[in-house]
């Protein structure tokens, strides 16, 4: 299985992906987080192959959570799944680390198919 862990502080976003990989063989959900700090102190309990992370959470910016994760986890995939898909954005992610970089409003098929090759990837 690929375990994947959301971190987005939309339970209505959360539910929509949740119900978008339900149909994806081979992955699971392993955690919902509303914030960047929950979510790093799930990472070392859940340990989650991959985690899809939002740029603007209450908590502060995904792009300091995203460095985090990459300091501490640099192996851990991460795709930062945002609304704030500008260029200056997709490239301070990439620097730190972000291995993909989805837009929210229009991107939901690759990020399901992301996952998707990734799993087949991790079980072949």
């Amino acid at each position: 299985m690929l375990n994947v862990m959301l971190v987005d502080d939309s339970a209505l976003l959360r539910d929509r992906i949740r119900k978008f990989l339900a149909d994806v063989p081979k992955v699971q959900i392993v955690g919902e987080y509303e914030t960047g700090l929950l979510a790093l102190e799930a990472i070392r309990q859940r340990k989650p192959d991959v985690v899809v992370l939002d740029i603007h959470m209450p908590d502060g910016s995904g792009v300091v959570t995203l460095k985090e994760i990459k300091h501490l986890y640099p192996m851990l995939t991460t795709i930062m799944f945002t609304n704030y898909s500008f260029p200056t954005y997709r490239n301070v992610c990439k620097r730190l680390g972000a291995d993909h970089f989805f837009d929210k409003s229009t991107e939901y098929e690759g990020l399901v198919e992301l996952l998707a090759e990734l799993a087949k990837k991790k079980t072949s």
